[in-house]
């Protein structure tokens, strides 16, 4: 074989090996990107209320919820339920009701569509009376992986109150004064 014919062997196989290479990486690439797919969730319509009934207390929650699924493949959130969350940590887990009133509500994600649901909450004496002051709370699923998904609802912030000025104090950072007349002197 003649030293030309040798490497233009050698460079069609190598150019082959190359680009089936580059195949398969984009391949892995592509799996690997669509995979990163988030679910996006809106949350709502939120409302928190009492009952009293003597010295029985009974708390009911509901919101609308709007998710989607950004990932080419199908999914769902399994054991959806609504969590406040208190001062101190503690965490009060409710659990939710679809409109048919049905409990252990699962939500499925087709890909790339959005999917609405309306969703309740009823809590006990007990319970609701730990709900009267609560920091935040969160829409909480599960993921077929395992992992928690997690959507904050409603939260309050800490806020710290100054001490207020009794005269309120002017700052002039100008001498002069900012108005020029339609001639250009100062009035």
């Amino acid at each position: 074989m003649t030293p030309e014919i040798t490497a233009a062997l050698y460079g069609g196989i190598s150019g082959g090996v190359l680009a089936m290479l580059g195949v398969l990486v984009g391949v892995f690439l592509e799996r690997q990107l669509q995979w990163r797919g988030k679910v996006r969730c809106v949350v709502s319509d939120w409302d928190l209320s009492f009952q009293h009934a003597g010295e029985l207390t009974q708390a009911t929650c509901s919101f609308e919820v709007d998710l989607f699924n950004e990932q080419p493949l199908a999914t769902g959130l399994r054991d959806v339920r609504v969590v406040f969350i208190k001062d101190d940590g503690q965490e009060i887990v409710g659990r939710l009701r679809d409109v048919l009133l049905r409990e252990g509500v699962t939500v499925n994600l087709p890909p790339r569509e959005w999917v609405h649901a309306s969703l309740h909450g009823r809590f006990d004496d007990r319970e609701a009376r730990k709900l009267e002051n609560f920091r935040r709370a969160e829409f909480v699923g599960y993921l077929p992986d395992g992992r928690a998904f997690r959507q904050r609802i409603v939260g309050r912030k800490d806020f710290m109150a100054r001490r207020k000025r009794l005269f309120p104090g002017r700052k002039d950072y100008h001498s002069g004064s900012l108005w020029r007349g339609p001639s250009g002197d100062e009035d």
